[in-house]
């Protein structure tokens, strides 16, 4: 939908561009460094709207081409944090695999309550 509006919003940009183009017909004096052009003005306005869209156009193209080479590079930095994760989380495993399971009632029991050798021979 928003490509659509787009493309309504640059059809009449176009539209009311030509239409002053056309307009103004009238022969104007260009001056260069080196000399002066006699054109007429309706090439004139034609002409900088299209050098003004293939610089917005060039601009554009510049932008999307950086945004996609820094999303490329945050994907490959995301895929080496997944790796990263996945090896932590094996690592994990195989160190509570290795241990055995204290519950803990028996890890918290304190020691004197164990009866010892001298009270059970009284």
């Amino acid at each position: 939908m928003r490509l659509l509006w787009r493309l309504i919003v640059g059809l009449f940009l176009a539209v009311v561009v030509a239409v002053f183009a056309v307009i103004n017909v009238q022969v104007e004096a260009i001056h260069f460094l080196f000399g002066t052009a006699h054109v007429p003005l309706v090439l004139i306005i034609l002409g900088s709207a299209f050098v003004g869209g293939l610089v917005v156009g060039f601009i554009g193209i510049v932008l999307q081409f950086r945004l996609r080479r820094r999303n490329s590079q945050l994907r490959r930095e995301v895929e080496k944090h997944k790796a990263q994760l996945d090896k932590l989380q094996e690592n994990q495993t195989e160190v509570l695999d290795g241990k055995p399971e204290v519950p803990q009632e028996e890890a918290s029991a304190p020691a004197s309550e164990e009866p010892s050798a001298d009270a059970e021979s009284s």
